[in-house]
């Protein structure tokens, strides 16, 4: 397996508890850290109220 460049980004599917679900991501690797840092739920409420992603 080749490592993937820091810049790239990747493709994830994490499960969300409060969604019940799993959400497909595409997210470079500050932003899975920022994910383990934080949780799912709380990075994804953030970004929703910033207007990054919007949850369907």
């Amino acid at each position: 397996m080749s490592p993937i460049p820091s810049c790239a980004p990747s493709a994830t599917s994490p499960w969300s508890e409060a969604e019940q679900r799993f959400i497909t991501l595409k997210v470079t690797t500050k932003g899975m850290r920022i994910i383990e840092k934080n949780g799912l739920d709380a990075t994804l409420k953030a970004a929703q109220e910033k207007g990054y992603v919007s949850l369907v």
